[in-house]
């Protein structure tokens, strides 16, 4: 079975999902709304939680196997779980697919601030890829 996949974070960068998975699945930009995206605390990367009233950015991938939602859930770890969700795609089309959010008991390890993609990229993209070397 394929499914899909919103990715709102490190996932995004082509060089960290082709070295998790191999290959650069097909993706689409969409928003994910009713979610606010927030820095983890002492990390790079973020976590999203319902929040009313605002919306997420960010990638759809598609054609995910089961082998690589294993390997995803191994990247993302503990504090997250795939849940269902709604997305929208920049042509307004809705999207049923999947996000990882963070779990309830985890949320005291966002900080108050948001993440940005483009502040990652030029600032945290290569320590996160060498840190996570073994992993990807």
């Amino acid at each position: 079975m394929q499914s899909s996949l919103f990715t709102y974070g490190t996932l995004m960068v082509p060089e960290i999902i082709q070295a998790l998975l191999g290959r650069q699945p097909q993706a689409k930009p969409a928003t994910l709304d009713g979610f606010r995206r927030y820095l983890l605390l002492d990390a790079n990367y973020p976590g999203i939680k319902t929040q009313v009233d605002n919306r997420v950015s960010g990638l759809i991938y598609y054609q995910l196997s089961q082998n690589d939602l294993d390997i995803l859930n191994d990247f993302e770890g503990e504090p997250y779980e795939l849940k269902p969700v709604s997305a929208t795609l920049i042509s307004g089309e809705g999207v049923s697919t999947f996000a990882y959010i963070i779990k309830e008991q985890f949320e005291n390890l966002l900080s108050d601030q948001d993440w940005s993609l483009e502040e990652f990229m030029a600032l945290h993209k290569d320590n996160f890829i060498r840190e996570y070397h073994g992993f990807i």
